[in-house]
């Protein structure tokens, strides 16, 4: 496995991939989206996030504001998160994604040589949002059955920290609670766009919040 050095954290280096500075190819453009929306809002202008109007959760559309505000394309949005997904999960030199004989998945921290709850997570959630139920499956699957705790104190949560092969790392590491979230918000999601009625379940049965 090589390295990838792009970020010393990878795993919020991959949110801020995906959603802001690589998929604009300007973080200056980041900026523009904010002056721009706040110099509408001060000049009165109508805009997609008024109080009036529906949100995308009742109309079932979701606004590209890269689009709207700064004219990107909605094929140079897609080609540009495709080519990211590429980075990260599919070609050899670059990708933390590795699949497993068993048919799980785990996604690797370049920086610490192990594999953690937050780059699982993580993962998971980018495969929900970029509809790769494959990839969400086998990460899911790997999770539960290696970092999952099933008796003891910490029965129902999961260690935080692993290595490749599944072990848990240090005599009885403990949670996290920010990978615990996005596992949980991950399923959420999971549960609606592919109507996972037993994911919701899981959560319910896993937590304890």
């Amino acid at each position: 496995m090589k390295k990838n050095y792009l970020f010393l954290n990878y795993y919020r280096g991959i949110v801020l991939l995906l959603f802001l500075p690589l998929l604009l190819g300007d973080i200056n453009n980041v900026w523009a989206i904010s002056n721009s929306y706040l110099k509408n809002e001060r000049q009165g202008m109508d805009n997609t996030i008024g109080k009036d109007s529906l949100g995308a959760y009742y109309t079932g559309v979701y606004p590209n504001l890269f689009k709207e505000y700064l004219g990107i394309s909605q094929q140079q949005t897609d080609e540009k998160i495709e080519q990211i997904w590429e980075h990260f999960f599919v070609k050899d030199a670059t990708k933390v994604y590795f699949e497993s004989d068993d048919n799980t998945a785990y996604i690797y921290d370049t920086g610490n040589r192990d594999v953690r709850t937050e780059g699982m997570s993580y993962g998971m959630m980018i495969c929900v949002q970029l509809d790769k139920r494959v990839e969400f499956d086998k990460l899911w699957r790997w999770a539960k059955k290696n970092m999952l705790y099933t008796s003891g104190k910490w029965a129902g949560y999961f260690a935080w920290q692993c290595d490749i092969d599944g072990r848990k790392i240090g005599r009885e590491p403990s949670c996290a609670p920010d990978g615990e979230v996005y596992f949980i918000t991950s399923l959420f999601f999971a549960s609606h766009r592919w109507e996972m009625k037993v994911v919701v379940i899981m959560v319910v049965k896993h937590r304890k919040y």
